[in-house]
């Protein structure tokens, strides 16, 4: 009977440890997700990048026996242009990305609440 419930405890004991390490544990990535949201407001587009989308979405334009892509068009005949469209292309990327780490964080906190009423259901039982 004593070797009984000194199995339960244990268990009971484990159990206990398991959810208090799954709080601590979906705390950290909650704050990773954080840091993650305010890194992204440093983030910038670098040329090459928005020259491959360019090229993606636009065609190559054909002069003679020569081909130009558009990225290289539009970056030397008009570099505001190109900056402008560099600066908008980098803010839809970035607004994408917080969007994203926004969904990813609310579902974090979301999972960490449910292990908060997971803990208190299992102090309410034991």
């Amino acid at each position: 009977m004593e070797n009984e419930k000194e199995t339960i405890l244990k268990n009971l004991g484990g159990e206990f440890e398991r959810i208090t390490t799954e709080i601590s544990d979906k705390e950290t990535e909650i704050e990773d997700k954080n840091t993650e949201i305010e890194n992204n407001e440093d983030f910038e587009l670098n040329e090459d990048d928005f020259d491959e989308f360019l090229d993606e979405i636009y065609p190559t334009s054909q002069i003679g026996s020569m081909e130009f892509y558009a990225s290289d068009i539009l970056r030397n005949c008009d570099r505001v242009a190109y900056d402008m469209g560099l600066s908008e292309e980098e803010d839809r990327v970035k607004a994408e990305k917080v969007e994203e780490l926004n969904d990813e964080l609310e579902d974090l906190k979301r999972e960490l609440n449910d292990l908060k009423e997971e803990l208190e259901e299992f102090k309410n039982e034991n």
